[in-house]
């Protein structure tokens, strides 16, 4: 997709999107956001702050209780920009065993109920963290007392007219959705992973349209201010 001056000037999908069925990727085929998932889970928590429920420099301790001493001067927005310091998790809970099952949000915050330091202060300095982003879906959630993935749709998707994007469950429950595949020549069905169901860090599937629609919302400050964007 091509956008010029607020212009969408051009827009195709390429390729097919399951290689068992050969459907083709269209501008409605909804493709697994991964990390670009996080954009989602920001505008959340912005749209809390509007609505008075939560604070940037809130101490994450207020939403999520359990947490061990070391945790205790993180803020919202230290998750948000990936200041926190939180060790990675993903070695103790990702696998693509198919046999082991789906992690949750809650699990990541059990891993880090059980850890005594952080890789370093919080604001000290940058450092990528999915396992924050996870977090910050729970605090989502306890800000707003609704689950996480019915407040994205109502105060995120819904407005903005974004029909057709979702987090994921499974069995999965997206339309149209594109399979990921490893590169050429082998071609393998490489979308499973027990990660594939924490929410906030990842699991938004949309769509080239939808995104459109999602950039018109923002460049719009229909979902929140100017001044909060």
């Amino acid at each position: 997709m091509v956008i010029q001056d607020g212009v969408t000037k051009f827009k195709k999908g390429y390729g097919l999107r399951n290689l068992e069925t050969n459907e083709n990727i269209d501008c409605d085929t909804n493709f697994s956001m991964a990390s670009v998932s996080k954009q989602f889970t920001a505008m959340a928590v912005a749209i809390l702050e509007e609505q008075n429920k939560i604070a940037r420099n809130d101490y994450i301790s207020q939403y999520l209780p359990d947490l061990p001493k070391c945790m205790e001067d993180i803020e919202v927005w230290h998750l948000v920009h990936h200041l926190s310091g939180l060790p990675d998790y993903a070695e103790a809970l990702w696998s693509s065993d198919k046999s082991k099952p789906f992690v949750s949000n809650y699990d990541v915050y059990d891993y880090y109920k059980k850890q005594n330091k952080l890789d370093f202060e919080a604001g000290e300095k940058h450092e990528y963290s999915n396992g924050g982003y996870s977090l910050l879906a729970l605090v989502v959630e306890n800000a707003a007392d609704q689950l996480f993935s019915e407040f994205c749709a109502e105060n995120i998707f819904i407005p903005a007219r974004m029909k057709k994007t979702a987090l994921i469950e499974y069995p999965p429950n997206i339309s149209k959705r594109a399979i990921s595949y490893s590169e050429w020549p082998f071609f393998e069905d490489i979308d499973f992973n027990t990660g594939n169901t924490i929410q906030g860090e990842g699991a938004v599937y949309t769509s080239l349209n939808d995104m459109e629609l999602w950039l018109n919302a923002i460049d719009s400050n229909s979902l929140v201010s100017t001044s909060t964007t």
